[in-house]
């Protein structure tokens, strides 16, 4: 021992040939630093540790044989790798166990652990015969696993468990008798049996690979597909699972998290968790605003156990990596900062131990951070003047203005009867500057600004000196500071000097110059004064000539004027001909819209009148709304055998082309129907499709025009309480009690009180087309209460909105649902209410028609 230190409570040894230790009151090391951490040798001879002028105490200084040593003695961060392994490690796991850290790498498997002979961690490697991809504990021991064998780690030795591995296996969290892994795309369940694992049971296979895979607080599975992003929930218990629907991510790529037992879905811009009632992914409600805000972009998430969170988010070039400390209220405090003395740091994963070590994997290495570690670098520092030259390299400042030194601030603060004043002709000065921050010191930057001669503060530059050339006369103050790797700015550092005046600015010199002025001012005004004189004489002249220019211009003016007449009198014979013109088109403009109004007289005649819709269908309404004066959209009723045919159309265009197309339908579906007594739905689209297609001579040949209709037609038996559907293209939508039989083979969407069951029509128009298969027919048992709706696809369409978007049809299919228990009348208004507000002047793109009908 050759020196020791008081520090904060520990103590720490110099020694002559064993480097520094760090010390408790107990004697317990805290720390070595010697040549194995970084030390030159390990001959220290003095430390020095800063509490004069600084109130942090992060830096220690060791004077050693062979020079000096600094050391951040209560910095919370270690660098691994550098110490024991090579640059081409990658490290795949670090575990914790037995009081040993576990490290899979790339390049074998090493654990670390005290070596007593020496007291200082020692790295051993594990002797396997083939790399391991993971490491598990179960039940109290280890296990090194891959895709082809399973080994149990003890005392430093793999002995082969299983010669049949599996991969991402991990002990459920929930039952934890078991581990689940995948085999070959398969979710699989491993007990143990023996000394042996064997699969318990087989749950699920996948058709693509699995990504990523986290257990829920239910012991649900949630599984990603590795390239398409697929999500599915999977309860291996029930040997049940569902795909999860992703449209609320509108096609963002999304990470699967887990924090407190719970699973969240991370986007660019939004946090999403699961509904476990409604079954749908939702924006969680209870959860700390600093955590909701900073789990948008992750990638993954661990808490140490000191209930820190650490965050992971995808690398963009800059540091990745969020550290939130948890505070005794229970909330959360950012303390990220300590990671910006890493430059473009990408942190790859994230290890918490129980000591309260958190190893991180980077890109610079294998680095380790002490939790138990309270370090802050917002205390007070300061930028130090420690040398001012002029002209011809004279020093007329060399750091201090005083012999002895009691405090920081007769350092920095420049004392008024130590002004200099430099003669102008050494107006050239350089200011050489220093930090007393000592982290990351290389990164340290600057700012100055010369008081009456800089407007600004400068750019901040790691250059720590600046010169000014051929500065002015007058009264200066250069003031700078510093700026550390962590953001923090220090004290503002002055130096007041005076530029004496040159001789050529001197009181006589200035005397001299008023006479000279004086005198140069008689001599123009002479020379100007005859200048003048001549040039009136000239000016005179040009008056005569113009006199004479500006008669002839006259009779020119009075030519143009009679020809600029004749042509306004052409122009205005021309106007009063556009004017006949345009009155010729307005009339004939006039007659074309009666006409069209006329049409749409005939149009609503063609369709069913109001009160044998209300004797037919006593509880209903139709909300029909055109685009233009007559419509593309038609709704047809009649009754027939004892059965009531409806039917919602929506035809090719609108306006009169979609106009003469309704009138078409109306008519073939009249002959198709009352005249030949046909009520099934299937046969009747297929009927009306061939009169479709032979009135309009389609012969399906490429490039021509297949004009035609989407249709839902359903054909209802009130006294039975049946209803038969075909649709060509469009379909049906039902809202039943839930307390009533379900529809089965439908789309469902559930409410409180209703369900909602879509029927797809068919995937065929009618008109020619591709397939021309038989139209599909869909029976159903009715109940009283049931709520039926046909409808062609304008509402949905409509654009409107904030962001002037499509309404589409799952807001269609929730506005429905949610009015489902009021009456016909109702939900006609509140249909239109809703489209007025949510068209806010756009203008209507198609006919809009929907039916609704209560049983």
């Amino acid at each position: 021992v050759y020196y020791v230190e008081n520090i904060e409570n520990n103590y720490l040894v110099n020694t002559i040939f064993e480097g520094a230790f760090l010390i408790n009151s107990e004697f317990e090391i805290l720390e070595r630093f010697n040549l194995n951490s970084g030390l030159q040798d390990n001959t220290c001879i003095y430390s020095y540790s800063p509490n004069k002028f600084s109130n942090y105490q992060n830096v220690l200084w060791l004077g050693l044989n062979t020079g000096i040593s600094k050391v951040e003695v209560s910095s919370p961060f270690r660098f691994f790798t550098d110490r024991y392994f090579s640059s081409n490690h990658i490290i795949f796991d670090v575990l914790e166990f037995n009081n040993s850290v576990y490290i899979n790498t790339n390049n074998g498997l090493f654990y670390l652990a005290l070596d007593e002979s020496s007291g200082e961690s020692k790295l051993y490697e594990i002797d396997c015969d083939e790399n391991i991809s993971g490491l598990l504990i179960y039940n109290k021991n280890l296990y090194a696993y891959n895709n082809n064998k399973i080994y149990r780690i003890k005392n430093g030795i793999a002995d082969l468990v299983n010669d049949q591995g599996l991969s991402g296996l991990f002990t459920s969290s929930v039952n934890s008798d078991r581990i689940i892994g995948v085999d070959n795309n398969q979710l699989v369940y491993l007990i143990k049996s023996g000394e042996e694992f064997k699969i318990d049971k087989r749950v699920k296979r996948f058709s693509r690979d699995i990504g990523v895979k986290v257990e829920d607080y239910e012991g649900n599975i949630w599984v990603q597909h590795t390239y398409d992003l697929d999500l599915f929930l999977y309860d291996i218990y029930k040997d049940s699972g569902q795909h999860i629907n992703t449209d609320i991510f509108q096609d963002q790529e999304y990470h699967v998290i887990k924090y407190n037992n719970k699973v969240f879905f991370s986007t660019v811009d939004n946090l999403y968790t699961f509904d476990y009632e409604i079954k749908e992914i939702v924006t969680p409600q209870n959860l700390d605003p600093i955590l909701k805000e900073n789990f948008k972009n992750t990638i993954s998430i661990k808490e140490d156990i000191n209930g820190g969170v650490w965050i992971i988010s995808p690398y963009t070039g800059n540091n990745n990596i969020t550290h939130l400390i948890k505070e005794q209220n229970g909330g959360y405090t950012n303390d990220s900062i300590q990671f910006k003395r890493f430059s473009a740091l990408r942190v790859k994963s994230v290890y918490p131990l129980k000591d309260g070590i958190v190893w991180l994997e980077t890109s610079q290495g294998l680095l380790t951070y002490n939790t138990n570690f309270s370090t802050t670098y917002d205390s007070d520092f300061y930028t130090l003047l420690r040398e001012v030259t002029i002209t011809n390299d004279s020093v007329i400042f060399n750091g201090s203005y005083i012999n002895k030194v009691d405090s920081m601030d007769q350092i920095i603060r420049h004392p008024q009867s130590f002004i200099p004043s430099i003669d102008h002709q050494n107006n050239n000065i350089k200011f050489v500057f220093s930090s007393t921050f000592y982290v990351q010191e290389d990164n340290t930057e600057y700012c100055y600004k010369l008081e009456n001669f800089d407007k600004n503060w400068s750019e901040w530059t790691t250059d720590s000196k600046k010169e000014y050339t051929n500065l002015n006369h007058g009264d200066y103050i250069f003031k700078v500071k510093a700026r550390n790797v962590f953001g923090l700015e220090s004290i503002v550092s002055e130096y007041k000097f005076h530029i004496s005046r040159p001789w050529y600015l001197s009181l006589v010199a200035i005397l001299l110059y008023a006479m000279l002025f004086v005198l140069i001012v008689a001599v123009i005004v002479n020379l100007n004064t005859q200048r003048l004189i001549i040039e009136k004489n000239k000016l005179e002249q040009k008056v005569k000539e113009r006199t004479a220019d500006l008669r002839q211009a006259n009779e020119e003016i009075k030519t143009q004027f009679e020809e600029i007449e004749a042509q306004r009198d052409e122009i205005e014979a021309q106007r009063d001909m556009v004017v006949e013109q345009k009155d010729k088109i307005e009339k004939i403009n006039e007659e074309i819209t009666d006409s069209i109004e006329y049409a749409q007289y005939i149009q609503n005649a063609i369709l069913p009148q109001e009160d044998f819709r209300e004797k037919l269908l006593p509880d209903h309404f139709i909300f029909y709304k055109h685009k233009n004066i007559v419509s593309g959209d038609f709704y047809w009723v009649t009754e027939i055998e004892e059965r009531v045919i409806v039917a919602a159309a929506d035809c090719t265009g609108h306006g009169v082309p979609g106009a003469f197309m309704s009138m078409l339908g109306v008519s073939f579906l009249n002959d198709i129907v009352n005249k030949e007594y046909i009520t099934h739905p299937g046969v009747i689209l297929r009927r009306l499709r061939k009169e479709v297609i032979q009135a309009l001579q389609q012969k399906g040949k490429s490039g021509e025009q297949r004009d035609g209709m989407d249709i839902a037609l359903c054909s209802i038996d009130f006294n039975n309480m049946e209803m038969q559907f075909s649709g060509a293209n469009n379909p049906l939508y039902i809202i039943r009690d839930k307390k009533e039989q379900p529809i089965e083979e439908a789309r469902l969407l559930e409410d409180i009180e209703f369900n909602l069951y879509e029927i797809k029509g068919d995937k065929m128009p009618i008109a020619i087309y591709e397939r021309m298969d038989k139209f599909s027919l869909h029976e159903i048992k009715l109940k009283k209460g049931d709520c039926l709706y046909l409808f062609s696809d304008g509402y949905a369409d409509q654009f409107g909105g904030e962001h002037g978007k499509k309404y589409k049809y799952k807001p269609f299919k929730k506005l429905l649902l949610a009015n489902a228990d009021k009456s016909m009348k109702e939900q006609f208004n509140i249909l239109n209410l809703t489209l007025n507000t949510w068209q806010r002047g756009y203008e209507q793109v198609d006919d809009i028609l929907v039916i609704g009908i209560r049983i």
